[in-house]
């Protein structure tokens, strides 16, 4: 059901890396990818097979060491689990997961590593939740995972070691970036919210924006190295309908790109926030096919780019 497609020149052209196809045989479900700032280290997430026809009863997590060409499953959790958001200091050596648990919803964890992956262990201060999401500043000394409810978003400033509870509203987070510096942070609801959250004093105080209708469902947020040039992928409901928003001004104001009216998921960009790259899902269809968006002009125009044929993809990150 999951593949991972590769690029090599700013995501212009796309292939298929070197992956065990024993572990694809079990039909990983991607959910979400993290790299290093020079590419070398970079980590896929999975959760339970999403077919019936699969015998993969959990998730997985992938991880390659060699520019994304050749990847292994990596040992993170002793029992099954349903991971979800991934997230990787610039030099690859702190490195942080979330999950949802297994079954799905029943309570996750944050798991991380300070050896490029090598090994992992659950922060003792980081309760059991439904973590949907997580990011790190480019030295991996600040760090941020959001949950449903009950946590609402935790941070740590000690690269993953120790977790406490921010002053943020408690809501359904699915989306959170942070600046390459961890002074700017900007979190979004998914169900029932359409209203964002962010903080430009290290996660110490908190403010609200609502640049989507209230209600949408917010996916992913894209931010550059310095926090000024944000981008955000929502929709009012869970089909044809999104939009992808940007902000100048660090997430306090925000307006819909040029981007076309699709059911857009995963959203990322360069350190200058110049380039941005967006895919979609399959929208209202399960027989239509996920596409990927390139814009070089800071979300002005938008492409679509062509991925290696064979593909009928719902794409998420």
């Amino acid at each position: 059901d999951g593949d991972i497609v590769i690029s090599f020149n700013g995501g212009i052209n796309w292939t298929f890396p070197n992956i065990d196809p024993a572990a694809l045989a079990n039909c990983p479900a991607f959910q979400g990818v993290a790299m290093s700032a020079d590419g070398r280290y970079q980590l896929a997430t999975t959760g339970p097979a999403s077919s019936t026809t699969c015998t993969n009863s959990s998730g997985a997590v992938f991880g390659s060491y060699t520019y994304g060409t050749i990847w292994n499953t990596l040992a993170v959790s002793n029992g099954s689990d349903t991971f979800m958001a991934a997230a990787m200091s610039a030099s690859g050596q702190y490195q942080t997961i979330v999950s949802i648990g297994f079954p799905a919803l029943s309570g996750g964890h944050i798991y991380v590593s300070s050896n490029y992956g090598a090994n992992w262990s659950v922060p003792a201060t980081a309760g059991s939740a439904v973590w949907w999401t997580t990011t790190m500043s480019a030295s991996g000394q600040y760090q941020i995972a959001a949950s449903e409810g009950l946590f609402g978003i935790l941070l740590s400033t000690d690269f993953g070691q120790t977790w406490t509870t921010t002053g943020a509203s408690i809501g359904n987070y699915w989306a959170i970036a942070m600046d390459a510096t961890g002074q700017y942070i900007t979190a979004a609801i998914g169900f029932g919210g359409g209203w964002m959250t962010t903080s430009s004093d290290f996660g110490d105080t908190w403010s609200f924006s609502e640049p989507a209708p209230y209600g949408s469902f917010y996916y992913s947020i894209a931010i550059s190295s310095s926090g000024q040039i944000q981008y955000a992928t929502a929709h009012p409901n869970d089909d044809n309908t999104g939009l992808i928003y940007t902000s100048g001004d660090y997430g306090n104001t925000w307006k819909p790109t040029a981007a076309p009216v699709l059911n857009w998921r995963g959203v990322a960009t360069t350190s200058d926030g110049s380039l941005v790259e967006a895919v979609t899902g399959h929208g209202n269809s399960d027989d239509a096919v996920g596409a990927l968006y390139r814009s070089t002009d800071y979300g002005l125009t938008w492409a679509l780019v062509a991925l290696p044929s064979g593909l009928n993809a719902d794409w998420l990150s």
